[in-house]
């Protein structure tokens, strides 16, 4: 049994995502290892058949978590914030040690031809599955949105993307 926040999961024991293999970081989860790792169960599993770079996994779940900015959503699943783009660099670091993480505990697998790529596996799938609270079923709808919309295009034109739309609301 996993509890996350206030939620029980039963997982096959071999597929945890506990804090305590994510790091220890009491009551705070915002900003973890812990929390990317799971955004990134949730953005690859609504697209199970696509394998995801460590960059494209960046930018789409930073469009999922600030949608409303890119046209995909009513509200930000973030709220409202003046530094989103400085978040950028900080995540970088959480989603390559998130990514290990998850593919340690076989909940991403690696395709190593043109690069290094990620694809959600089974044991993820199911995971995922379990991950049922009001923000991962919308986290879920938008990363559909965001793969559909943005998910095929090269990753340097993806980051060029965000330091466009950075650009544009620094001139207002």
């Amino acid at each position: 049994m996993i509890k996350l926040w206030k939620f029980h999961l039963t997982v096959p024991e071999s597929s945890k995502i506990t804090q305590a293999n994510s790091g220890n970081y009491g009551n705070n989860v915002f900003n973890t290892v812990f929390e990317m790792s799971l955004r990134i169960i949730l953005l690859t599993s609504s697209s199970p058949d696509l394998y995801f770079t460590s960059t494209r996994v960046l930018v789409l779940d930073f469009i999922n978590c600030y949608a409303e900015k890119f046209g995909l959503a009513e509200t930000n699943l973030h709220g409202d914030n003046n530094f989103m783009y400085a978040e950028i660099a900080g995540r970088r670091g959480l989603v390559l040690e998130a990514i290990k993480k998850l593919v340690k505990q076989g909940m991403l697998k690696i395709q190593t031809k043109n690069g290094y790529r990620y694809k959600i596996t089974n044991t993820g799938l199911e995971f995922a599955r379990k991950l049922s609270s009001t923000y991962a079923q919308e986290y879920r709808r938008i990363s559909k949105l965001t793969v559909s919309k943005y998910g095929f295009e090269e990753d340097e034109k993806l980051i060029r993307l965000i330091q466009n739309y950075s650009l544009t609301e620094l001139k207002g």
